[in-house]
């Protein structure tokens, strides 16, 4: 550990900043073909009935927090706990109030009483949205069919903390320790040394966290895409015999487009939605 110290310590740091650039594109590329190659199949999981996924975490998968508000906005249009008003200045929601005792989802109630007086569908929401952006289906045993075990769920966010974690103590320490860096070399090397190892660090670990989002909530990514595969072939066979339920399904996996045309007004109602930019600010 002292050489491999030594040696850092040696390098100029344009020289530093190329083998840390090198080591940190080679180290995040391996812990992606890694996490890929290690998902569950199909041959090793069974692929879960098309309705037995309960369609909000269908929705949370397909497209998070926006996913999540345009199938709560979709359920109180087609339940008419909401109604559709058209004014001059676009499309308004307002709530039924005699609905206002139903039971609804955590999204669907903030939506209601968002929706109490006449508003646009798709603006100014309110900010208490942010909780549909987070995971609240990990413990639900409907899900388990989609679910990685918690040993490959720790080992990918290990795969990744780990060496994130190493890349940038090793940065930090050639920054800020090494009086050599800035003896030997110009203030200059140093400040470009730290910006774009730095900037090159942080933009493959963003990159690497959105391509393992998935694995690192702890779902099967290749189990998830057969399942959506099964989920559209029933869509097809029930088209012509489509109940509300079955219509939430449409919505959750972002194919609305499958919906009967009795749904078609909400259709254009909801896609129109798109968190966090439909979301009020705070200024």
């Amino acid at each position: 550990m002292k050489a491999i110290g030594e040696v850092i310590s040696d390098l100029h740091p344009l020289s530093f900043m190329g083998y840390h650039i090198l080591s940190t594109t080679v180290i995040y590329i391996g812990v992606i073909i890694i996490i890929s190659q290690t998902r569950p199949s199909e041959k090793q999981t069974p692929i879960p009935s098309p309705y037995s996924i309960p369609p909000s975490f269908l929705a949370w998968l397909h497209n998070k927090a926006t996913g999540i508000i345009q199938l709560a906005t979709f359920r109180l249009l087609r339940k008419n706990y909401v109604t559709i008003i058209y004014s001059a200045g676009g499309v308004e929601l307002c709530a039924n109030q005699q609905h206002a005792g139903y039971k609804m989802t955590c999204v669907e109630r903030i939506l209601f009483d968002h929706f109490s007086t006449p508003k646009p569908s798709s603006q100014d929401l309110p900010i208490t949205l942010y909780v549909a952006d987070k995971n609240h289906w990990s413990a639900d045993n409907r899900c388990t069919g989609l679910m990685l075990s918690p040993t490959q769920q720790t080992r990918n966010m290990l795969l990744i903390a780990v060496p994130s974690f190493l890349l940038i103590a090793t940065l930090a320490w050639k920054t800020l320790f090494d009086n050599n860096a800035l003896i030997n070399a110009s203030v200059f090397s140093w400040l470009v040394m730290f910006v774009v190892s730095g900037l090159w660090w942080l933009l493959l670990l963003l990159l690497t966290l959105n391509l393992t989002r998935l694995d690192r909530e702890g779902i099967s990514i290749n189990i998830l895409r057969k399942y959506v595969d099964k989920l559209k072939d029933a869509l097809d066979a029930d088209a012509g015999t489509m109940t509300d339920e079955i219509a939430d399904y449409c919505v959750a996996i972002g194919h609305a487009r499958r919906l009967p045309e009795r749904y078609r007004e909400y259709q254009q109602i909801i896609k129109s939605v798109n968190y966090p930019f439909s979301v009020q600010r705070l200024d």
